[in-house]
């Protein structure tokens, strides 16, 4: 819902994420998402995480899931 404290949390999270100077953060998780891995990020008192790819100039948004990254091994 546009403009809830939730979708308020989402966007947090990505001007957060497209302002940070080092990628991964210390709290963002790699996992397997096709094809290949990406990060996620959990976003703050939500239960919602905000997967993402980078490159030099660019981060690249994926989605947003209510399941946790599922880390090989565990």
């Amino acid at each position: 819902m546009p403009g809830s404290p939730r979708d308020r949390a989402v966007g947090a999270t990505i001007r957060s994420l497209a302002r940070s100077e080092e990628l991964p953060g210390a709290s963002d998780t790699q996992a397997a998402f096709g094809p290949g891995r990406a990060f996620a990020r959990r976003v703050a008192r939500e239960n919602l995480w905000l997967w993402f790819r980078f490159d030099e100039t660019h981060v690249h948004l994926l989605a947003v899931r209510s399941e946790p990254p599922v880390v090989a091994g565990e």
